[in-house]
């Protein structure tokens, strides 16, 4: 097994999470919206949501060194 394989192992499931993230916005989106009679709107705010905590997430697993560098200053 080549030795690379252990460096890219925590970021095999980022395209997962992200998506995951979309994917629970959009439909607490869209259950907020049949429960109050507000089509599109909550959808819309849930996709965007969902788009930012994923965006978020790659951040914070792709650069770890910038948020230990700030905590310590």
């Amino acid at each position: 097994m080549p030795s690379w394989f252990g460096d890219i192992g925590p970021y095999l499931n980022l395209g997962f999470q992200f998506a995951i993230a979309v994917c629970l916005g959009v439909a607490l989106g869209y259950w907020l919206d049949m429960r109050l009679n507000t089509l599109p709107l909550f959808i819309i705010l849930g996709l965007l949501l969902g788009g930012a905590s994923g965006f978020l997430t790659l951040y914070r697993k792709v650069y770890p060194d910038r948020n230990k560098e700030k905590n310590e200053k």
